[in-house]
């Protein structure tokens, strides 16, 4: 799957435009409902790059995936997930106007 730099805004403005300190799961309806496997891939790589965590956690994302028989990513259960500090600047570079 490739790397999707409007998918990972559309995941970051989430995080950004929360009147909360914490976003979860059904925060993201809509982008898992047009691609949960997109949507998995692209929060397991933010995570990795510190870009996102969870909420109570700085060591794991506060997601489970577990795959499902077609191989896939599913959504089990977890705990609520919060931005970084490295995802506000991502966040902000990612929306200036020569990015």
């Amino acid at each position: 799957m490739k790397l999707d730099y409007e998918f990972i805004n559309e995941i970051l403005i989430n995080f950004v435009e929360s009147e909360t300190s914490t976003v979860s799961v059904d925060d993201f309806i809509e982008l898992y409902e047009k691609d949960s496997q997109k949507l998995a891939h692209h929060l397991i790589l933010m995570q990795e790059k510190k870009l996102i965590t969870g909420a109570f956690s700085h060591e794991k994302l506060g997601i489970e995936l577990e795959f499902d028989e077609q191989g896939r990513y599913e959504f089990t259960s977890g705990m609520p997930w919060r931005i970084t500090s490295e995802g506000y600047d991502f966040a902000l570079a990612l929306n200036k106007p020569d990015v």
